[in-house]
């Protein structure tokens, strides 16, 4: 099965290494800007249809901008229809101001937000990207284009995830199958691959 997958804001697709190691007998392609300079390139082009897509946090937003056509199944881990929705202009305000000061500090404070601790993450930043990646996670509302997918999703996300929080993916995925973790954080596909991975390889059995 071909797997299109769409990292999240400040990841590559190296992002994926943890899971798609657990996924084995399928084809992937990688989608997504390029936020960290010198990191993993994506696929420039990928199958218009008959596709799976995955996507991790704004992968999702990229996702459901982006979509091919006919996809088979769609997959959010902690992703969202519209971020601007739940936090506050100022949250986005303060992000670009750090960035546009000091790249490497803001993004590292980003990732231990996410759950990441100890980040060996040493690619540049892109910061003109970060911050197109800001305005589009502040200003894209694809609500309609969630609930319009034409095919089976599943939404995995995890109570103690501080960036998409419990009650935000209830209200976001609740009408769709949402399964989640106690733990994992905002990138519980690092921390849980072989857990995201089990739960992936089920939904996949029923396409």
């Amino acid at each position: 099965m071909k797997i299109l997958l769409a990292h999240g804001w400040g990841f590559d697709p190296s992002s994926w290494n943890n899971l798609t190691k657990n996924l084995c007998g399928h084809k992937f392609i990688f989608t997504g800007p390029e936020f960290l300079v010198g990191g993993i390139k994506t696929d420039k082009v990928f199958p218009l249809k008959d596709v799976v897509c995955i996507g991790h946090s704004f992968g999702v937003l990229w996702l459901l901008k982006n979509k091919p056509r006919n996809i088979r199944g769609f997959i959010s881990i902690a992703g969202f229809d519209w971020l601007g929705e739940y936090l506050p202009a100022s949250y986005f305000l303060l992000a670009r101001r750090r960035l546009l000061r000091n790249p490497e500090i803001q993004m590292r404070r980003f990732w231990k937000e996410c759950g990441i601790e100890n980040p060996d993450i040493n690619l540049k930043p892109n910061v003109p990207v970060l911050l197109d990646g800001l305005d589009w996670m502040e200003s894209w509302n694809l609500k309609r284009e969630k609930d319009q997918l034409d095919c089976p999703v599943l939404a995995i996300g995890s109570r103690n995830d501080c960036i998409v929080t419990e009650i935000m993916s209830r209200e976001m995925w609740g009408n769709y199958q949402l399964i989640m973790s106690r733990d994992g954080e905002h990138v519980i596909h690092l921390h849980k691959p072989k857990w995201c991975a089990k739960n992936i390889l089920s939904f996949l059995e029923t396409l």
